[in-house]
């Protein structure tokens, strides 16, 4: 059996190795067809005037506050432990050698952090010395880890980048390259795919090209390794690391699902809490492969789930409700969604009620109006 899967392993690799190599045939036939066609097929959501800075970067922040709700709050230390994530990967002398080549600027980068929040103490000397230590990732630093990532991502060369979606006319307007204000260059788009920050092997980058293929990130609907946006850099770069110091392709899975949810809190604890109600499993529990697949983590995909479901209808069952009637759903808003729930609650609506319709009820109840039901057959 382990042979088999061995023998199942190589030859996924030998084909995505195969595709790497004739990348370089490719490119040249793009010439003549151009890249037009392979862009068009993703959503270009993320193309942006070329003013855009790195100062306009803000992850995804939730409400982690106790809701009183046992399967969220459990689902928020499930994935945004107090303690962080232990990481397996390390900086190494990447960022230095970015400051080297000039993709960062250490007087741009530590003015951005003189304005607002400080860098953590564990990266006071990132700019200046090389890190061997694991990154333990929290809800104070991945800030940070995103703007170090990001331009790693953007700038180290992998063969297969050639056929990047960023790789045509358009590369200086997307948010990862003309967001990227923090090097030398005045538009990050210069430095894309352009130094040998991260060395990989043959085998190693044609796990990372098929990982980035396989996994998406709730802002758009593109994959990692069209990295069109500072989330899709960071996540790249994070892959390329893992990978050059020997990570699985099971780990490298697991490393960008967390980083991803420290990047994205809401939208995965909120993921977390959907597999918790309707698969019973613990978010250790959930394949990082399913949960960063089109289907859960894209923008399309994570709509697809959390909205038109009720995520809690199996457990609303179980409450009755003070001044409502008795067949509700639990619903949490999506920041920038519109809808604002009171001091952060979930709101309550009837069961059946499409999300933009719910204004015009007469009253929507909030979470609490929930106490528990003294009745058996609903208990």
């Amino acid at each position: 059996m382990n042979i088999r899967r061995e023998r199942s392993k190589s030859k996924k690799y030998y084909i995505v190795e195969t595709m790497v190599l004739i990348l370089v045939i490719s490119s040249v036939l793009s010439v003549t067809y151009g890249n037009n066609a392979f862009v068009s097929y993703f959503v270009p959501n993320s193309i942006v005037p070329t003013n855009l800075g790195v100062g306009m970067n803000r992850l995804y922040s939730a409400n982690l506050s106790r809701t009183g709700d046992p399967l969220y709050d459990e689902a928020v230390l499930q994935v945004l432990p107090p303690g962080g994530f232990q990481s397996n990967i390390s900086l190494g002398d990447s960022i230095i050698r970015l400051v080297q080549d000039g993709v960062i600027n250490p007087k741009k980068f530590e003015s951005l952090y003189q304005t607002g929040s400080a860098v953590p103490q564990e990266l006071r000397n990132v700019l200046t010395q090389p890190s061997d230590q694991p990154i333990r990732l929290t809800r104070q630093n991945a800030n940070v880890y995103l703007n170090l990532l990001w331009p790693l991502g953007l700038s180290n060369y992998m063969q297969a980048n050639d056929m990047s979606p960023l790789n045509g006319s358009r590369l200086y307007n997307f948010s990862s390259t003309a967001g990227w204000t923090l090097g030398n260059a005045s538009n990050g788009g210069f430095y894309f795919n352009k130094f040998r920050i991260v060395s990989l092997t043959l085998h190693q980058e044609a796990m990372v090209t098929m990982i980035a293929q396989n996994t998406y990130r709730p802002c758009c609907n593109n994959p990692t390794f069209f990295q069109d946006c500072n989330h899709g850099s960071a996540l790249l770069g994070l892959l390329e690391l893992g990978a050059s110091q020997g990570l699985t392709e099971n780990e490298l899975y697991r490393e960008a699902l967390t980083f991803n949810s420290f990047w994205f809190p809401q939208v995965y604890v909120l993921l977390a809490v959907h597999f918790g109600a309707a698969n019973h499993l613990g978010w250790s529990e959930v394949d990082p492969r399913l949960v960063m697949s089109h289907d859960f983590s894209s923008l399309a995909g994570f709509s697809s789930v959390i909205w038109p479901q009720a995520i809690y209808r199996d457990v609303t069952r179980r409450w009755s409700f003070r001044h409502c009637a008795s067949d509700f759903q639990l619903v949490y808003p999506l920041l920038g969604s519109g809808i604002t729930p009171v001091k952060g609650e979930p709101l309550l609506m009837p069961l059946g009620i499409k999300i933009p319709d719910f204004r015009s009820l007469p009253k929507v109840c909030r979470f609490a109006d929930l106490t528990p039901a003294m009745d058996s057959r609903l208990g």
